[in-house]
């Protein structure tokens, strides 16, 4: 029993993120679609998985998005790269001050945990004083 309402598989791609795409492009065109992973294979030796994803449109919507979709790809590769800035590939240095802070707080955390173990030897220190009077005073 078959309803027009019902999904139907428009297409299977590479990756979930390609889907999403895709499926953003047909719901911006008014077809209601979805995206699933179709399938996880492992990737030989790296421990990792490729997956694959399907996308489904209503069965009535069927071949209107096959259309938009084929012509919505020429536009998608039509990218002038010399137009986008994608900067010099460098990471610009922090400032000088922002190193000697981060250098300081270092040298403040350290010096807080030495004090930290000083204090907790001399404390033990006394403790073990006061337990060794107590027995004395006990014993006597």
């Amino acid at each position: 029993m078959s309803r027009d309402d019902d999904f139907a598989t428009l297409t299977t791609v590479a990756s979930e993120f390609e889907a999403n795409i895709m499926v953003a492009a047909l719901r911006e065109n008014g077809i209601e679609s979805r995206s699933f992973i179709a399938g996880l294979h492992p990737y030989i030796g790296s421990g990792s998985v490729i997956s694959s994803a399907q996308i489904v449109v209503r069965k009535n919507d069927l071949e209107r998005a096959g259309e938009l979709l084929k012509s919505l790809r020429p536009e998608s590769v039509d990218i002038d790269w010399s137009e986008i800035d994608v900067g010099n590939g460098e990471s610009p240095a922090p400032a000088p001050q922002s190193r000697r802070r981060r250098r300081d707080r270092v040298f403040r955390f350290i010096a807080i945990g030495i004090l930290l173990s000083i204090a907790l030897h001399i404390g033990l220190a006394i403790i073990g004083i006061l337990y060794n009077l107590f027995i004395y005073l006990l014993t006597r």
